[in-house]
């Protein structure tokens, strides 16, 4: 297997967080947003890839179900989408596994996954020179929770949650690693007056590619959430992090701010933005979508 993975980083697709603090009604809705990520991560040239995506959700009183399918362009077809991150696993030109094999973070040679570096090698990591744009379908995701247990009177909940990552990216632009991924977490959000706090702990079961092995990581959040504007707006501030996933490279964290505006009766507008705070996180994230209710 030629592909080689160098790094990895945070999707903002991911992040159940602000589900906390969004409207949520009784029965269906669509919804559609668009997103973008970059960052220089270990190449020498900023990597960007923006999504445009729609999805379905349905709500009941004790569940919900969420499927949302994403339109991916990418100006680095070395980034692979799996389980909710990215995983640069390498391009599909005759230049990316010459790509992968370059340094590692502690200058030592060789790849991550035990290929020799040479110094002759004109595609050392951190060249662009094989990164290719590409667009089209990404993988479906299916999230979706439980609650366990309420007490309206405290303001306190728990909830199971679940997601699913179904490979329906085309091998040809590289956005999916061709596995299925799925996780669990648990949920605890606490209400106080007009504020929120959350906590998530998580577990997640990334499809491993032929030659490549993830380490399956827990997943683990905090947030901390305000009600404004007559309960018609919430901000929350969310730190999410994973435990190793490549042995040797830094787990991924992020730090999110989410802004959620019930325009009305019908439409939820959602603004959010992050920054990484490890070297495998996305510099700058942003995101922007719109939740439409259907039915009265």
């Amino acid at each position: 297997m030629q592909m080689k993975i160098k790094s990895i980083f945070l999707l903002i697709f991911s992040v159940i967080s602000l589900s906390g603090v969004t409207f949520a009604q009784e029965g269906w809705s669509v919804s559609t947003g668009l997103q973008y990520t970059g960052g220089n991560y270990y190449y020498n040239s900023y990597s960007k890839l923006l999504s445009f995506y729609g999805g379905v959700r349905y709500q009941s009183e004790y569940f919900s179900v969420n499927v949302t399918a994403p339109i991916i362009f990418s100006n680095n077809n070395t980034l692979s989408q799996s389980g909710g991150m990215m995983l640069p696993i390498g391009g599909n030109s005759s230049n990316s596994n010459n790509m992968m094999r370059g340094n590692s973070p502690d200058n030592n040679t060789g790849g991550m996954m035990g290929s020799n570096g040479s110094n002759s090698n004109p595609y050392m990591f951190g060249s662009s020179s094989s990164m290719n744009s590409s667009v089209g379908l990404g993988d479906i995701f299916m999230t979706g929770n439980y609650q366990i247990y309420s007490d309206y009177e405290s303001s306190f909940t728990s909830s199971v949650n679940y997601q699913i990552k179904f490979p329906t990216a085309s091998g040809m632009t590289n956005f999916g690693t061709g596995k299925f991924d799925y996780g669990v977490s648990a949920t605890l959000r606490k209400g106080f007056d007009s504020y929120l706090a959350i906590a998530d702990l998580g577990y997640l079961n990334i499809g491993d590619p032929s030659g490549i092995t993830y380490n399956n990581p827990f997943t683990y959040g905090v947030g901390f959430g305000k009600y404004f504007n007559d309960g018609n707006s919430s901000l929350l501030l969310y730190y999410q992090g994973y435990t190793e996933i490549v042995s040797g490279y830094a787990a991924p964290q992020q730090l999110s701010l989410g802004l959620n505006h019930q325009l009305n009766s019908k439409l939820t507008l959602t603004l959010i933005g992050g920054v990484g705070l490890t070297k495998f996180a996305p510099g700058l994230l942003a995101s922007t979508g719109i939740t439409w209710r259907i039915g009265e």
